[in-house]
């Protein structure tokens, strides 16, 4: 499958980058919220304007909902804890805990493999 992990860094509490995504450039804020311990992604376009805000992330979750925009990429972000069970921590994301995108293309053939 095309999977790719986002670029995140464990114990760095702001980050920004872009990535591509199924063709297209898409930027993200990752952001640790101190007052309440978890971790929110924005989600932009190329030009960094906003298309989603506030996507809380939270362990063994998907990112996006089945249906959305067409402004958004198409393919299915996922968060992955690589060990434990505890929710995502200040150092976790990124060590512990990573953010994967998987295409839409290799998401329509694990979705038809499913129903066959």
């Amino acid at each position: 499958m095309a999977t790719t992990e986002h670029p995140l860094l464990p114990g760095v509490p702001y980050q920004r980058f872009q990535v591509e995504l199924d063709g297209r450039t898409y930027g993200f804020d990752v952001c640790w919220n101190h007052r309440v311990l978890w971790w929110v992604m924005n989600l932009y376009d190329a030009d960094w304007n906003l298309l989603r805000a506030g996507v809380r992330i939270c362990k063994s979750a998907r990112l996006q909902r089945h249906s959305r925009p067409a402004t958004h990429p198409p393919g299915e972000f996922l968060v992955q804890c690589l060990e434990g069970k505890a929710e995502p921590g200040f150092d976790d994301l990124g060590a512990r805990v990573v953010v994967t995108y998987t295409d839409a293309a290799d998401m329509k053939a694990v979705r038809a493999g499913l129903s066959a």
